[in-house]
């Protein structure tokens, strides 16, 4: 069992990863194009905070038998993920022109780089080479 759910939350976090970069990039695309966010880029955004939570799921659950985080800052990384799009557009009360595509924008690129930061907290040696 614990092979199998570090295994998916290896996964899960490379997802993560890659899908926050694919935020970025598309929120660019609407600033350079000078174009509205559209209704597909707020389902992804969606599909992004679920798949935080999915990482949540997964590491509550191999705390739970008894393979945690190296480090205790890694549950306030996945607080911040879980929360840090959703929060953004709640800050910007629904907002879709091209100063909220650059908040995105910045806010995506933020979140991966944080990821990508945060991938060295977490499971210690977590696979056998």
């Amino acid at each position: 069992m614990v092979n199998f759910g570090l295994q998916l939350h290896i996964i899960l976090t490379n997802a993560y990863t890659l899908f926050t970069l694919f935020l970025g990039i598309w929120a660019l695309y609407f600033v350079f194009t000078n174009r509205n966010i559209d209704g597909q880029y707020w389902g992804a955004v969606a599909v992004q905070s679920l798949l935080a939570v999915a990482i949540f799921i997964v590491t509550v659950l191999l705390t739970l038998s008894g393979r945690s985080p190296a480090r205790w800052v890694y549950w306030l990384y996945l607080i911040y993920f879980m929360i840090v799009l959703p929060a953004t557009y709640a800050l910007l009360r629904g907002r879709d022109d091209r100063a909220a595509a650059m908040v995105f924008a910045g806010i995506a690129f933020f979140t991966f780089l944080a990821n990508w930061n945060r991938a060295e907290l977490v499971f210690a040696n977590a696979l056998p080479a």
